[in-house]
């Protein structure tokens, strides 16, 4: 299992999706800053409508036996 940053993985992440039929302009991955929600110290989340929800997680799920990652990804923001 490859060990990535969360700037390394975030950019993976938006390889994949980019790569997908569905993706849609506006739509990516992105750093969530270290404070930030309650939940959540430091990781990635994502932005663009929230019927991506199910793109993003499928994307994330298929990433979660391949990397380990140092933050959490949060898929319900803010």
């Amino acid at each position: 299992m490859a060990s990535l940053t969360n700037d390394q993985y975030i950019a993976e992440l938006n390889r994949r999706l980019q790569a997908d039929p569905a993706w849609k302009p506006g739509v990516e991955f992105v750093a969530i800053p270290r404070g930030d929600w309650e939940r959540a110290r430091g990781g990635s989340t994502w932005v663009g409508p929230d019927d991506m929800l199910p793109v993003i997680v499928r994307i994330v799920k298929d990433t979660a036996g391949e990397f380990q990652i140092e933050q959490p990804f949060v898929a319900e923001r803010g």
